[in-house]
């Protein structure tokens, strides 16, 4: 089952549905990224997509940092252990 959700031109009043459907997320996943995580909302409950794909890069960018440095904490240092050659 598929849907089309149609986008007007007012990108600064959109609704929670569209903004699900530009992420490519349920309107659940937006209503947790505005409870838990921070996610702008105008006060009449629509949302500013400028604002909303400006607050999304932040978070990307700081959770992409977050992983690295976890990488890099676990990787760091790490001797890799390398079979020696067997002649055949």
């Amino acid at each position: 089952m598929s849907s089309t959700v149609t986008i007007n031109e007012n990108w600064e009043s959109t609704t929670q549905t569209i903004v699900a459907a530009i992420f490519g997320v349920s309107t659940r996943a937006v209503r947790k990224w505005e409870q838990e995580r921070g996610c702008p909302r105008n006060a009449d409950g629509t949302f500013n997509l400028r604002d909303v794909v400006a607050w999304w890069q932040k978070e990307y960018d700081e959770r992409l940092a977050a992983v690295e440095a976890d990488a890099t904490s676990k990787w760091s240092g790490a001797a890799l252990e390398v079979p020696p050659k067997r002649d055949v």
